[in-house]
């Protein structure tokens, strides 16, 4: 059996620019539409979006439910275009996505997420997981238990002390 990979250069490096993204191709209120994968870029808008809208609540990270909702919005905003028509491959704004029924963008959006490897659903268990382990991350700042804090906080080699 042999380890080779069409994906594999001769060199051993994985050639991305073989892989052909995933699309999906579906049609809301009679406007054909075609899903693609979310780029990068796309990705940190989305994580931008929800870590500016995390506030600080009695010791707590807390995340507004309108920003979880919102965030579909810009996912999709940024990853599903036009399928033909005058507006061809063109984004769709987010105020189209909008005007979708809701299960249509719920769908849609998990799909994006499947298709991103954004791995898991934003769901209250998952959110508080994530938001733990944050405020944990956080202490452990504030306390100085990480190495960078610690580095930061500790007199250089080239510091002066006076006694």
């Amino acid at each position: 059996m042999s380890n080779y990979s069409p994906n594999l250069t001769d060199a051993g490096f994985y050639n991305y620019d073989d892989d052909v993204p995933d699309e999906f191709r579906f049609t809301v209120n009679r406007t054909n539409y075609i899903l693609r994968e979310p780029s990068e870029d796309v990705n940190v808008r989305l994580r931008t979006q929800q870590f500016r809208n995390a506030r600080m609540t009695d010791g707590k990270i807390t995340q507004n439910l309108d920003s979880l909702a919102e965030s579909q919005v810009i996912l999709l905003a940024g990853c599903v275009v036009y399928a033909d028509g005058p507006n061809m491959d063109k984004l769709i704004s987010a105020k189209d996505i909008k005007t979708w029924p809701s299960r249509v963008t719920k769908d849609v959006f998990m799909r994006a997420r499947k298709m991103g490897r954004m791995d898991e659903e934003d769901t209250e268990e998952n959110l508080t997981a994530r938001i733990k382990e944050l405020e944990e991350r956080l202490d452990a700042l504030r306390n100085g238990h990480t190495a960078e804090a610690r580095s930061k906080n500790e007199p250089s080699a080239t510091t002066a002390t006076t006694s």
